[in-house]
């Protein structure tokens, strides 16, 4: 399979990864999107990052021009509205909210997670602090004997299930090109996970081109759960599997349409195929900036936030021991984790820092600015083939300073300037509470 076939069925997960209800422009093919992926992969950053915002429209579906800021490490432009946006009162709503109080998102999902085989967590393709939620809460769910970590970026074109790798590379998948999604995918790995691939592949997507609606919708469904059956569960029927998705993907209602089809997501035709009731966790819809269609944030959202209660990633649960949920996951999931909303300290987000995991390493722009803007990647030491950059940060002039967040360990520092070439600058090694950089 040659490298540009292997790019471009990268890009359709990509694409079918969004909502239907984000479909594509007509104006602008997949090819275009394919071109965007191909410079990432190879390196070329600044040229992707141009293409990108000269010829990607500003879309307010499901943020898809601000997911891809992601793969640039460029946070805050993830916010869709940057003006506060008065929410219509629901004076019901408001008081049913105020009945639930603030608990640790991850210990109390773990205590659920302890009598169910399977996990579902969902995130905002354009938000970060979700898969840094998701790396989290991994950790947490490998120390109750969760085995397989299912994720939907992976790309399914060499290896269809358990995938065998000792570290994410950018060929790996797509969203995962984004370091945070990288290093997401890398310590579970470390911790000792069994990464598994399992969306719709390109074979099996043969028919796309001509289903609409919901019958579209249905193909890729039925296939991302029977493929987690197929190459999981039937090999291992006990295997304790955390799957991360996009979205809806979590939701395990069915609909009935007007015909009398009853129709779902991944996750009802999951519990469906396997009898087995999953934790299906939304954080898409309690976050900030999940503000599409001219519509605010989610209310249930807004409410929390108006109680002053969220001050580190959040579940709320009442006096009976039920969770509360975002409004348009009502009745469709178990319950949705709020995360406070983000901050910038030092030109990074606040939640980057993931309670002192990564440490910062504070650098004079004037040492590594010359003419035009100029990327700083930090690379694992040890990893050489098409790396996932840890962190990486772009310095635009000699003024200031830049931050980078990186975890314990050794990294090289590579420069890469808006022409494309790469400069090694040194190691930068760090140890708990020293930082070590060595410039060669």
């Amino acid at each position: 399979m040659t490298y540009n076939t292997i790019m471009k069925i990268y890009v359709v997960a990509l694409l079918l990864s969004i909502s239907d209800a984000a479909a594509d422009n007509p104006k602008k093919p997949p090819f275009a999107f394919y071109k965007l992926h191909n410079k990432i992969s190879k390196g070329h950053i600044f040229e992707a990052l141009k293409e990108m915002e000269d010829n990607i429209p500003d879309d307010k579906s499901y943020g898809r021009k601000e997911s891809y800021y992601t793969f640039f490490s460029i946070y805050d432009n993830g916010y869709i509205f940057k003006e506060p946006r008065p929410i219509k009162e629901d004076k019901k709503l408001k008081k049913k909210v105020e009945k639930y109080q603030p608990y640790d998102a991850v210990e109390e999902i773990i205590k659920l997670a302890k009598n169910r085989q399977i996990v579902i967590l969902n995130e905002a393709h354009h938000l970060s602090f979700h898969r840094a939620f998701g790396q989290k809460l991994a950790i947490a769910l490998k120390k109750i004997g969760f085995e397989f970590l299912a994720v939907e970026t992976l790309t399914t074109n060499l290896t269809l299930g358990p995938i065998n790798i000792k570290y994410p590379h950018r060929s790996t998948g797509a969203y995962s090109m984004a370091p945070v999604f990288g290093d997401f995918l890398r310590q579970s790995i470390n911790i000792g996970y069994t990464l598994a691939s399992y969306d719709q592949t390109f074979e099996q997507g043969t028919k796309r081109a001509i289903l609409k609606g919901w019958d579209k919708i249905q193909e890729r469904e039925l296939f991302q759960a029977k493929n987690i059956v197929d190459t999981i569960l039937k090999k291992n029927p006990s295997a304790k599997i955390f799957i991360y998705v996009g979205y809806s993907h979590a939701d395990e209602s069915w609909v009935t349409l007007k015909n009398g089809k009853k129709v779902g997501w991944m996750a009802a035709h999951l519990k469906k195929m396997t009898g087995t009731d999953p934790l299906t966790i939304d954080q898409a819809f309690g976050s900030d900036a999940i503000r599409f269609n001219n519509r605010a944030n989610d209310p249930v959202f807004d409410y929390v936030m108006q109680q002053n209660k969220i001050h580190q990633t959040t579940v709320m649960k009442d006096k009976q021991g039920k969770f509360l949920t975002s409004k348009i996951f009502d009745n469709k999931i178990d319950l949705t984790v709020f995360h406070p909303k983000q901050k910038m300290i030092e030109g990074r987000p606040d939640w980057l820092r993931m309670e002192g995991y990564r440490k910062p390493l504070i650098l004079k722009n004037s040492d590594y600015f010359t003419k035009g803007s100029v990327m700083l990647q930090a690379f694992v030491e040890n990893e050489t083939k098409s790396p996932i950059a840890m962190d990486q940060i772009i310095i635009k002039d000699a003024k200031g300073t830049s931050t980078f967040l990186l975890p314990l360990g050794n990294y090289k520092l590579i420069s890469l300037d808006e022409t494309g070439k790469k400069t090694f600058l040194g190691n930068i090694k760090v140890k708990e509470n020293k930082l070590h950089f060595v410039v060669n």
